[in-house]
């Protein structure tokens, strides 16, 4: 064999332990830590933006909002935006987003939807469809964002029962958010997140018929 067939080797990738352990157990907090042990000061800036990237939407993916926010805010400050693959940023956009308009924080969701806008509108998808139904949201355009969110229902995109229930309450419309909410226990367990549905299944409650009371405690009980 000549010299000129040896192939390089090829770099192991910084993120393969988690990786495995991700494709094992799904999202868990092993694959949190394992993560932000990979995420080091030696890593090339791209990789160290990728590695942000996946841990800032594994946090919101659990519920860790709070924590998935600083994340992108150091990562933000390090100017490592730049440097994540331009298929990836996009998504990142649409999940920090997200987590902040799941928190109330309202401004600074739509702040970031501004500053961001040609990445955050890149590609017609129903993450990026979710996010404009958050921003006409923010900007108290309850009917647009319903309209928005209710052709979704059937998407594989995640949070959509979340923003929608959150935007019909806005319309006193607590019928209509009870059916929605009816996949909520999918929440438990996910920190704010579970925090905040419990907070939005109050206010349903809260204003439903007696009968419909009733029915919805039976429904909860099963």
């Amino acid at each position: 064999m000549g010299i000129f067939n040896i192939k390089p080797k090829q770099r192991k990738s910084p993120f393969s332990g988690s990786s495995a352990i991700l494709a094992e157990e799904g999202f868990s907090e092993r694959y949190e830590e394992k993560l932000r042990s990979e995420v080091t000061e030696d890593l090339k800036p791209s990789e160290k933006a990728a590695g942000y990237n996946y841990l800032i939407n594994a946090l919101i993916i659990e519920g860790k909002l709070s924590e998935g926010y600083e994340v992108f805010a150091d990562m933000e400050k390090e100017g490592l935006l730049s440097k994540l693959d331009k298929y990836l940023l996009p998504n990142l956009l649409h999940n920090v987003i997200f987590s902040l308009f799941a928190r109330d924080r309202f401004k600074d969701a739509e702040e970031l939807y501004k500053k961001y806008n040609s990445d955050v509108l890149k590609e017609h998808t129903d993450t990026m469809r979710r996010t404009l139904a958050i921003h006409e949201f923010i900007n108290e355009r309850y009917e647009n964002a319903v309209t928005i969110l209710a052709k979704l229902m059937d998407s594989p995109c995640g949070f959509i029962d979340f923003c929608l229930v959150k935007t019909v309450l806005r319309l006193d419309m607590y019928d209509r958010a009870d059916e929605i909410s009816v996949n909520f226990d999918a929440y438990k367990g996910k920190y704010e997140l579970e925090k905040a549905v419990s907070k939005m299944r109050k206010r349903i409650f809260d204003g439903l018929s007696p009968k419909k009371k009733v029915n919805a405690v039976k429904r909860r009980k099963k």
